[in-house]
């Protein structure tokens, strides 16, 4: 009977050892995943870091660009301004002719 108790505890004993190693095989993995974890994390709080620089030369080159914008609006109320007396212009001459017609 001692022998057959010896027998089940070196059976035990085994089963013990191969769940300690796969539980060692599960740290192993829960450790390079919280390694990645972390790495990723650090990769955001860079990217978070840089934020707001990216954000400031969005706005340098915005900037310029709204003062063309600017510009193009000025030249485009000169153009309808220009137009404006372009069709005065074409007024004055088609009265011009028509008093040139009635003589």
């Amino acid at each position: 009977l001692a022998l057959v108790a010896l027998g089940l505890a070196l059976v035990v004993s085994d089963l013990a050892q191969k769940v300690l190693g796969l539980a060692l095989v599960l740290l192993d993995q829960a450790l390079e995943v919280s390694a990645q974890a972390l790495a990723q994390m650090v990769v955001g709080l860079v990217m978070l870091d840089l934020a707001p620089e990216v954000l400031d030369l969005a706005l340098l080159a915005l900037g310029p660009a709204l003062v063309e914008l600017g510009q193009v609006l000025d030249l485009l109320g000169l153009a309808q301004v220009v137009w404006g007396l372009v069709l005065e212009v074409s007024d004055l001459a088609l009265e011009l002719l028509a008093l040139a017609l009635a003589q």
